[in-house]
């Protein structure tokens, strides 16, 4: 969907976590950051659709991880 697209492109990591998000507990999609005590959801193992009603629903505030392609996509 072409608002989805829009939302993804325009997100962005406003407060990067020092912490490897591989040295996380949890699985592929949502892992637990000890650090700061709060859920890292994963929005590149997850669809288009999934990511952008994971965003929508925090009203932007969530703790992410994303991964880019050359392109920034």
């Amino acid at each position: 969907m072409a608002d989805d697209d829009d939302l993804l492109g325009r997100f962005s990591i406003t407060s990067p976590c020092p912490m490897s998000f591989n040295d996380m507990q949890g699985d592929d999609k949502v892992r637990f950051c000890s650090q700061c005590s709060k859920n890292v959801h994963n929005l590149s193992n997850m669809s288009k659709a999934e990511a952008a009603e994971l965003v929508r629903k925090s009203d932007g505030k969530i703790c992410a991880f994303i991964r880019r392609d050359e392109r920034g996509k």
